[in-house]
C-alpha cells in the first residue's frame, strides 16, 4: 500500500501493501531525546504499529500472512555516536559502552515489538566506518589516510553488540530470521582501496567546500565535481550514486564475508509458514509472544 505521511498521521492511498512501505527519517535517532526535530525510532515504531492496524482491518487475517513474509530493513545509531561524539569527547571507556548498550537496548525493544505484531524476518544494517568520511576528516584536520578513532571506536563497539543482539534474539523468539549486513567493513574497503572497485577519488567529496569538501554543499562558493561516478563520497557524508549501488548489490546477493547467516535475497525468498509458528508456540517454554 502506499503510504505518506502527513504531520504524525499515515494516510493510505488505494493500494495494498505489495510493495512496502519507508518509515524511515532523515537524522533519526535511537535514543528519542538527541534529535527532537525528526522522527526517532520510538515514533516510526508508533506509525507503523498504525499501519499494522489499518491493514488488519483492511484485510483480515490475510494480514498476518504479509506481515510474517515482510522483510524489515533497519538501519540506525549513527546520529546517535556523532552526537556523542560531540558532546562527549573525553568519554571514558566504560561510559562509551553504557552508551552503546543504551542504543542497541532501544533497537532491540522495538524490534521485540514488531515481533510481536507478525514481524519475522529483519535485516539489519550495522553503523559504517563513520570516523573516515570526508566529514570527520575535514572536522578533525586529519590527513587522507586517518580516521577519528574516538567515533571510529564507537561504532565497532556498536557493531559488535549487534550482532550479539540479533543472535540473542534469534535464540529467544521462535521463527526469528535475520541478516546483517557489515556495511562498516564494505565501505572500508571502498575508502582504502577505492581503485579495486572502480572509483577513482575516496577521501574528497564531489560536492561541497574545504579541504575535503565535506560541507556547505549547493550553499556559497562551493566545488562539483564532473563525474561523480568516480567519487565514493557525494559529498561529507553521504555517498555516491555508483558507491551505493555497489554496496546495495552486496547487501542483495553478496557472500558470508558480508552479510550473515543470510543475504536479503535469501532472506526475502524465506517463506515463515503458520505451521512453522504454530509448532514453536506448543513448544515454546519462554512464552514468547505470537500475534498472528
Amino acid at each position: 500500500m502506499h503510504t505518506y505521511l502527513i504531520g504524525n498521521h499515515i494516510c493510505f492511498g488505494q493500494h495494498e501493501f505489495i510493495n512496502g512501505a519507508n518509515f524511515a527519517s532523515a537524522g533519526a535517532c535511537a535514543i528519542a531525546d538527541n534529535n527532537p526535530s525528526v522522527l526517532s525510532l520510538e515514533a516510526q515504531l508508533r506509525n507503523f504499529k498504525e499501519v499494522v492496524s489499518l491493514l488488519k482491518q483492511q484485510l483480515g487475517d490475510a494480514a498476518s500472512q504479509i506481515l510474517r513474509n515482510a522483510v524489515y530493513l533497519s538501519s540506525i545509531g549513527g546520529v546517535d555516536y556523532y552526537l556523542f561524539d560531540d558532546q562527549y569527547p573525553n568519554a571514558t571507556e566504560s561510559e562509551m559502552e553504557n552508551y552503546v548498550q543504551l542504543v542497541i537496548g532501544n533497537i532491540t525493544n522495538v524490534i521485540k515489538e514488531m515481533y510481536a505484531l507478525g514481524g519475522r524476518k529483519f535485516a539489519f544494517q550495522n553503523v559504517g566506518p563513520l570516523g573516515c568520511t570526508p566529514e570527520l576528516k575535514q572536522w578533525n584536520n586529519l590527513t587522507k589516510t586517518e580516521c577519528w578513532k574516538f567515533i571510529q571506536a564507537l561504532a565497532r563497539l556498536h557493531n559488535h553488540a549487534l550482532v550479539t543482539a540479533a543472535k540473542e534474539l534469534e535464540i529467544k523468539l521462535p521463527a526469528f530470521h535475520f541478516v546483517l549486513f557489515d556495511y562498516f567493513t564494505t565501505l572500508m574497503n571502498l575508502i582504502f582501496n577505492p581503485l579495486k572497485y572502480g572509483f577513482k577519488e575516496a577521501d574528497i567529496g564531489c560536492c561541497g567546500s574545504g579541504i575535503y569538501h565535506a560541507s556547505d554543499c549547493g550553499i556559497g562558493d562551493y566545488e562539483l565535481c564532473r563525474n561523480p561516478n568516480e567519487y565514493v563520497f557525494f559529498d561529507g557524508d553521504h555517498l555516491t550514486d555508483k558507491a551505493y549501488s555497489r554496496l546495495a548489490e552486496l547487501f542483495w546477493e553478496g557472500g558470508m564475508n558480508v552479510t550473515a547467516p543470510l543475504n536479503m535475497k535469501q532472506l526475502l525468498e524465506l517463506e515463515v509458514q503458520p505451521s512453522e509458528i504454530k509448532k514453536f508456540r506448543e513448544d515454546d517454554d519462554d512464552g514468547a509472544s505470537n500475534d498472528e
